[in-house]
């Protein structure tokens, strides 16, 4: 069991070291020569899976019933599938803004709202500002990190976070009934998950770099999970919350301008 959101936990799985299987309403976790633990189902969050099997998957659907959701990776940790409950309830802002959306004229101001959130990541990163392109600052920041590191390890363990930083977004995106709102933009051509994704990757790489260049030693994935779980609890979750609270508000003047003005 790993780091907090809230009181819910994400819960780290690999079928090939541990049995999994429901036992009422906990998960039975079953490892060779240690005693079983129980773990309630209502305590999780988030579940990341590897090796997956039947009686994990049947472990995986009774996490979905209970409203959690379930993230499957590869290896390389690269997301390969997603479980998420069926039925849903939006809160009533959601569902608000998703109708405002629908209701504009254009992108203008999801486009203009996307622009000052990347700008804002990056200066706090860069405090001269953001200048060039998204791919060439991410170059400059993993450059950074290589001073004592060879740079391929330094771009795998960076692409490992960009994986978990991905499921962990489409939880939150979950968590938040922000499905209306996605589905909003992305009949309009808009990408919310992407946009999100860009600006937060901004933070997560920022603290990774910085992280990176204090080890002596290249970090396991054990390191770079605890990392990118103590980022989720706080920082990530923070961030995301007032990028969705800026979009709000964003669409919100929008209604409220007189008509005719520019």
């Amino acid at each position: 069991m790993k780091c907090a959101t809230g009181r819910r936990k994400t819960l780290y799985l690999d079928a090939r070291t541990a049995a999994v299987r429901p036992d009422g309403p906990a998960l039975r976790i079953s490892q060779p020569q240690q005693a079983d633990r129980h773990i309630p189902l209502r305590r999780i969050d988030r579940a990341v899976i590897r090796g997956i099997d039947e009686p994990l998957f049947a472990a995986c659907l009774a996490i979905v019933a209970q409203d959690g959701v379930v993230h499957v990776q590869d290896d390389a940790g690269r997301l390969v599938a997603l479980l998420q409950p069926v039925r849903w309830q939006a809160p009533v802002w959601a569902r608000e803004l998703a109708l405002q959306i629908e209701q504009a004229s254009g992108l203008g101001h999801y486009h203009w709202w996307r622009d000052a959130q990347q700008r804002h990541a990056w200066s706090l990163v860069f405090r001269r500002g953001f200048r060039g392109g998204f791919d060439a600052n991410r170059t400059r920041l993993l450059r950074y990190a290589t001073r004592d590191a060879q740079g391929h390890l330094v771009r795998r363990e960076a692409r490992f976070l960009d994986h978990q930083l991905r499921a962990w977004l489409q939880g939150a995106l979950q968590r938040a009934g922000l499905q209306p709102v996605t589905a909003a933009l992305m009949d309009k051509g808009g990408d919310l998950t992407e946009a999100l994704h860009r600006c937060l990757s901004v933070t997560l790489l920022w603290r990774y770099v910085r992280w990176r260049r204090q080890r002596h030693t290249p970090p396991g994935a054990a390191d770079l999970i605890q990392l990118f779980e103590l980022q989720a609890a706080a920082q990530l979750r923070d961030q995301f919350e007032r990028h969705i609270a800026a979009l709000g508000a964003e669409f919100r003047l929008a209604t409220r301008e007189p008509a005719g003005s520019s």
